[in-house]
């Protein structure tokens, strides 16, 4: 029979924490601070986005592409992967899949050249699908290691 401890047995049902430390201000300044910047740079930087009226349509764009795409593809994903892939190396087939995926979305327009044209070669001068490629190859030896470690430790428990 094991005895609850004074301090836990004076517990009360948990109190509400209320957003007024100076950790809670300081997040707040330098999160809007970081919104305000990006809307600025939006409107500066991005062609075709002239008003708030532009920037709402990206923004609702955005979402409809990865509630419509997005959500679905990592759902099937993960589905397949609960079906196809040995319970042991799940995880790691996962954030393998998950971290490509991001990878390979994220360098799309470097990798396809968006932007380059051929009288300025310096605008993307290095072979970005080389370079996604050995991301892809690094993730991946990373998952194999994940693997080879949980295998090694369940055998050594075991």
């Amino acid at each position: 029979m094991t005895a609850t401890p004074p301090a836990a047995a004076d517990r009360t049902a948990p109190t509400s924490h209320v957003a007024s430390g100076p950790t809670f201000w300081v997040g707040l300044v330098l999160g809007w601070s970081l919104i305000l910047f990006g809307f600025h740079n939006a409107f500066r930087h991005v062609p075709g986005l002239r008003n708030v009226a532009d920037l709402g349509r990206w923004l609702v764009g955005g979402l409809v592409v990865h509630d419509g795409f997005w959500v679905p593809v990592a759902i099937g994903a993960g589905w397949l992967t609960s079906r196809l892939v040995p319970a042991t190396v799940r995880a790691p087939v996962r954030v393998g899949l998950a971290l490509s995926a991001m990878l390979a979305v994220a360098t799309l327009p470097v990798t396809r050249r968006y932007g380059a044209t051929a009288d300025n070669p310096s605008i993307d001068p290095n072979d970005a699908t080389a370079g996604l490629l050995i991301f892809l190859a690094l993730i991946w030896l990373a998952m194999v290691a994940w693997v080879v470690v949980r295998h090694r430790r369940s055998t050594v428990d075991a």
